[in-house]
């Protein structure tokens, strides 16, 4: 090494003409080896001892991070060995269902390490509540997908906290009275039968096929006609549901923006549906100004942002037309991946437990008995079916759990002085805690839901966590219960079915929300006044 430096300065000082190098330096410095393999082992650069020296770095930062996660574990059930950096991804995505159900087995608290970060899971219902019902910003915040912020964008409803959020919450809660859900019901039910009839056709009927789509292209355009109405014409709609489509592709893949990939176009796709959902909103706008009768969501909300323009105290809680557009799609997202998710479940359930079934015809035969439009009236009157669809959220809830990450060191449980670091990912079990509190829950049972059972307001109120609670909590909580009862109530009179059962059948497949690995069915028709 010294011979290299001297060798290094020799020739730089040489270079230099106003600088004279004495005889007596010159004639004590040795010339550079000029055979490769001493010069390899001068430089102590060889092959063997670089990747000894990177075995070195890579042990040390395994055994720093395996402390690290003992430091953080401390006594909490969980696994007993984790992978370097990505801890239990693995698994996680290899075999969902076994990874999460092994979480929910580690107790009421239990920890584990996905790439990099700390995750503490919670199947108490309490601490369930506490983890949603907390509303700072500067502690907690929502993590849904880890696309979602770049495709639904920062501002989406699902992503905000503190003061707007309330305001903007106070503002939507009139869209979703009594009255309102009454007016969505009609046009529910008018989606839901232009379905049937097509579901009737030869094209359908007693063949065998994958229900899931079916249920996804029904509640979508079921979205469509309750909160945009008919703003747009044939050629428009295709469109906007091409663009609509290439959003939820967004979502099935890594997050990483590169031009052209999915998620790229996803984002791109995003700015074209605000886009049009901007201008409906001003031809909304237009049509509430000329004292026409509001035909969809839109309207509505149009119609009461006009009533507030000559109230003084109602200028700050006014929004434009982007704005509202915005939110109109953070409306059709949430509609549609949890409820296409029930309505699979409700076929898949009924073919398991057919009694059930023939008890929701029986009810809708003395209800119904010539076929009826489904009113806010008549569907207060189903006492039984609404049972049923309750129990259906409670023992297959689409979202079995709502991510927190923790923006500064929070204190998870104070019994236990457990404090959960900055950065950490907090998981509010639904999956378990909703089954909490009930008799044999993990039997589908719809009369635990009658107002008879003593019980009954207690895990209702505090237990059946599926819509979530405290300021983030489903808005649209009984539109979606309404959804899915006026969904039994026609297809339990309109339609016979049976589901073929695969070896994968009673697999659930985890992904945003929850399904069966597949619904095979095939529908029979039923007539719906015998």
């Amino acid at each position: 090494y010294q011979r290299r430096v001297r060798g290094s300065l020799s020739t730089k000082l040489l270079a230099v003409g106003s600088i004279k190098v004495p005889s007596e330096m010159t004639s004590q410095m040795h010339p550079l080896p000029h055979d490769p393999v001493i010069i390899n082992q001068a430089s102590g650069s060889s092959p063997t001892g670089v990747l000894s020296s990177a075995l070195v770095i890579l042990v040390s930062l395994f055994l720093l991070e395996q402390l690290r996660i003992i430091f953080q574990k401390r006594k909490l059930p969980g696994p007993s060995f984790y992978f370097p950096f990505l801890g239990g991804l693995i698994e996680m995505v290899r075999d969902p269902q076994s990874f999460w159900e092994r979480q929910d087995n580690y107790g009421e608290i239990s920890y584990n390490y996905i790439l990099g970060r700390h995750m503490y899971h919670t199947t108490d219902p309490e601490l369930c509540r506490r983890i949603l019902t907390h509303d700072n910003p500067q502690e907690l915040k929502m993590k849904l997908h880890p696309n979602a912020e770049m495709i639904l964008g920062e501002n989406n409803i699902a992503f905000m906290q503190g003061p707007k959020h309330k305001t903007l919450r106070a503002n939507l809660l009139p869209l979703f009275s009594r009255k309102a859900l009454s007016n969505y019901l009609i046009w529910q039910d008018q989606i839901i039968r232009q379905y049937f009839a097509q579901w009737s056709s030869d094209s359908f009927l007693n063949k065998e096929l994958e229900f899931r789509p079916m249920a996804r292209e029904l509640n979508t355009r079921t979205s469509y006609r309750v909160f945009i109405g008919s703003y747009l014409d044939d050629v428009q709609m295709a469109k906007f549901s091409r663009h609509y489509q290439e959003m939820n592709e967004g979502f099935l893949t890594f997050p990483v923006n590169l031009p052209g990939n999915a998620l790229n176009k996803a984002i791109s796709a995003r700015t074209e549906v605000v886009r049009m959902l901007t201008w409906m909103a001003g031809e909304s706008k237009k049509k509430m100004k000329s004292g026409n009768e509001p035909t969809c969501l839109l309207d509505m909300w149009m119609k009461r942002l006009m009533d507030k323009e000559g109230d003084s105290e109602g200028h700050s809680e006014l929004y434009d037309d982007f704005e509202v557009g915005s939110t109109v799609l953070d409306f059709l997202f949430a509609a549609q991946d949890a409820s296409t998710s029930s309505l699979v479940w409700t076929m898949s359930l009924m073919t398991e437990y057919p009694d059930v079934l023939e008890k929701v015809r029986k009810e809708q035969k003395l209800i119904r008995p010539n076929n009826e439009v489904i009113t806010g009236d008549i569907v207060e009157r189903m006492t039984y079916t609404r049972q049923v669809v309750r129990e259906i959220l409670r023992f297959r809830p689409p979202a079995t759990f709502v991510p927190q990450e923790a923006q500064a060191d929070w204190v998870l449980d104070d019994s236990k002085k457990l404090v959960v670091p900055k950065g950490s990912i907090i998981i509010p079990s639904l999956w378990v805690a909703t089954k909490k509190g009930y008799s044999d829950p993990n039997t589908f049972n719809p009369d635990r839901h009658s107002r008879d059972r003593e019980d009954y307001e207690l895990n209702l109120s505090k237990n059946f966590l599926v819509f979530g609670t405290g300021s983030h909590a489903c808005l649209g909580r009984e539109y979606a219960i309404n959804h899915l009862t006026a969904f039994l109530a026609l297809i339990s009179t309109h339609f016979d079915w049976k589901r073929r059962i695969t070896p994968i059948s009673h697999k659930i497949f985890f992904g945003p929300t929850i399904y069966p690995y597949d619904c095979l069915i095939t529908l029979s028709k039923r007539d719906p006044l015998n």
